[in-house]
Formats: structure tokens, C-alpha cells, sequence
């Protein structure tokens, strides 16, 4: 028999080779759905914890109906007998999902929360300057759903835009591909409308410090501060950002958002709890109690912890995530 030999990826004992995935590789890949939107890189600032560390559990990835969770809230197995913490934003999310059979489930509020505690914002909702401009956020499909819009179609959205907004400026917010289409591009230029995106969601690798990735909750938030009003054309996790931030926002619909049979059962679920849950907001700007309180429990502004409980209530290893 030969010497046994090592590589990064396969150990050769004689003829024979196997192939094997290197334990830090194994975990950034069972666990890399809180590296989306920067919401790792907020709760590691906030715990105190170095750049190097892994949460090994799963984050719940955006606001949403806890039926949607539940669909999504299978963890990775860890051992034999036991799977992965999930970290949810609400109390109320924690209990569904324990009646629902889950066991390690755990409230510590949304990174959003966490952002605004950081910066001492989390109970100004209404209380900082405003200026007239209107912010509006398209519905944003993704790279394998492509909704091609030709130049008639944009200016059509555009009128109505600067109809809803009562003729104050507006500003556009993108998903990151669709900003790279020339025809939003050319329309809005020649329209004299800004068009921005507030960073990529996820990358490649999913750990990449970019910040493009790191700074996109930041991002959004610089971005709803600048704004007086926010126009959403489909429900999104900015509508509650935009509401914490004492935001009067509109959920006005187009043709396609009711269509929602052409994405995903799940989307359509989302329109049905979001309209269900808000009403207020639907075809009209507005901003109530109601919805602030709403707001302030999706986001879990009540189960935010102090960094000692952070640490204490996450599962994390340090030294896996490349630096």
C-alpha cells in the first residue's frame, strides 16, 4: 500500500481516492443564508463578535407570513439526532413555528432593529427631517424570473408614479439587474428621474466582504431617510423598514403584482398577508398607529437583546470565514 497523501479536497490511500468537503467549506455552505443583505455583519458588529465567525443556525431571511416561514424553516442537521437553531425576528413567529413541531427556535429581533439600535434610531419613528421626494420601489423579480419592460411601459409607470407623488421628485430603487437595463436607464434619464439600487443581496462566495453585500440594509436606510413617501408596487421587508422609520407609504399594485400565479405560490401568499395585516396602506399613502405597531412587532423591536444576550443566544464558531 503507498503513503497516504492529503489535499484540500481528497485523500489517496494507494489506488484508491475519495473526495471530501474540508469542515469550514461544509459549514459556510450548510449555513450561508444569513450572510444575505449584510444581516450577518450587523448582529457580529452588534455582538462584538470578529468578522471570522460563523453563525452555525439559520436567519430568518425577510418579513413574512409565518406560513411562508414555515415552508422555509427546515434547519441543516447537526449530528445524528438534532438540527440547527433558527433565529426568527418575533415572538409570535417563535411560538407558530414551536406549535407547528419546530424545537430550537429563538426571537432576537431583525438585523433592521439591530441597525437602527446602533445608531440610536429605534424609537424615532416620525421625528427626524423630512424632504418632498418620494422614493418608489418597482416590483423587483430576480435573474430567473425577467419581466422585460420596453421603453412605453416605463414612461407609463413613470407618469403614474409622478401622478401618485403629487409632482414631487422621485427616486427609483432597483433590484441590482434590473438597474443594469438600458431601458430603464435610457427612459429615466431622458425623464429626468434618479435611478439607484441599494446593493447586491447576495454574492459569490456568499462570505465575500464586498460592500455592495455588507452595507445593502444600510444602504436602504440612507436612502429611505432621504425621502418623504415611499411608493411599493408588491410587497417587500423595506415596506416595515420604511414604516420604523415613521415613512407614509403606499402599496399601489400594478397589473403584474396581481399576477402573482407567474412567480410563486409564496409570493401570492405574501400579497394576501400583507394586504390582510395593513390595509390602510393599500392604493393610498398613509401611516397609522395600527401600522406602526404592527411594524414594531415583525421586526421584533421587543425581543432586542443587549450584545451579552446576543452572544449567549447564538451558536457561532470564529476562525471560519475567510478575513
Amino acid at each position: 500500500m503507498g503513503l497516504v497523501s492529503f489535499t484540500m479536497r481528497s485523500i489517496s490511500l494507494g489506488r484508491l481516492s475519495f473526495t471530501f468537503t474540508p469542515k469550514n467549506v461544509y459549514l459556510l455552505n450548510q449555513f450561508s443564508a444569513q450572510f444575505a443583505y449584510g444581516h450577518r455583519e450587523i448582529l457580529l458588529s452588534y455582538a462584538r463578535l470578529d468578522s471570522s465567525t460563523l453563525l452555525e443556525g439559520v436567519l430568518q431571511h425577510g418579513i413574512t407570513s409565518n406560513e411562508n416561514l414555515l415552508l422555509d424553516a427546515k434547519t441543516p442537521k447537526v449530528g445524528l439526532f438534532r438540527r440547527a437553531p433558527f433565529w426568527v425576528f418575533s415572538k409570535e413567529t417563535t411560538e407558530f413555528l414551536k406549535n407547528h413541531g419546530m424545537r430550537d427556535v429563538t426571537a432576537i429581533g431583525a438585523p433592521w432593529a439591530y441597525l437602527q439600535k446602533m445608531r440610536g434610531q429605534l424609537a424615532d419613528v416620525g421625528g427626524h427631517p423630512k424632504r418632498n421626494k418620494t422614493l418608489v420601489f418597482p416590483t423587483h423579480y430576480s435573474q430567473s424570473v425577467n419581466i422585460p419592460f420596453t421603453q412605453d411601459e416605463v414612461r407609463q409607470k413613470l407618469r403614474r408614479w409622478k401622478s401618485l407623488s403629487g409632482g414631487e421628485e422621485i427616486t427609483i430603487c432597483l433590484l441590482w439587474s434590473e438597474f443594469l437595463n438600458p431601458v430603464w436607464r435610457m427612459v429615466c434619464e431622458s425623464e429626468g428621474v434618479t435611478l439607484t439600487f441599494a446593493g447586491v443581496g447576495e454574492s459569490k462566495p456568499v462570505w465575500s466582504p464586498h460592500v455592495s453585500r455588507v452595507n445593502f440594509l444600510a444602504n436602504i436606510d440612507i436612502l429611505l431617510r432621504d425621502h418623504s413617501r415611499c411608493i411599493f408596487e408588491s410587497p417587500t421587508s423595506a415596506i416595515f423598514y420604511a414604516i420604523s422609520l415613521g415613512k407614509e407609504i403606499g402599496l399601489f399594485l400594478s397589473p403584474q403584482s396581481g399576477d402573482w400565479g407567474a412567480f410563486s405560490a409564496a409570493h401570492e401568499r405574501q400579497l394576501i398577508w400583507t394586504t390582510e395585516c395593513l390595509p390602510d396602506l393599500v392604493e393610498k399613502f398613509a401611516l397609522t398607529p395600527r401600522m406602526i405597531e404592527f411594524s414594531r412587532r415583525v421586526l421584533g423591536e421587543d425581543c432586542i437583546l443587549n450584545p451579552e444576550e446576543l452572544r449567549e443566544n447564538l451558536v457561532y464558531s470564529k476562525g471560519v470565514v475567510p478575513t
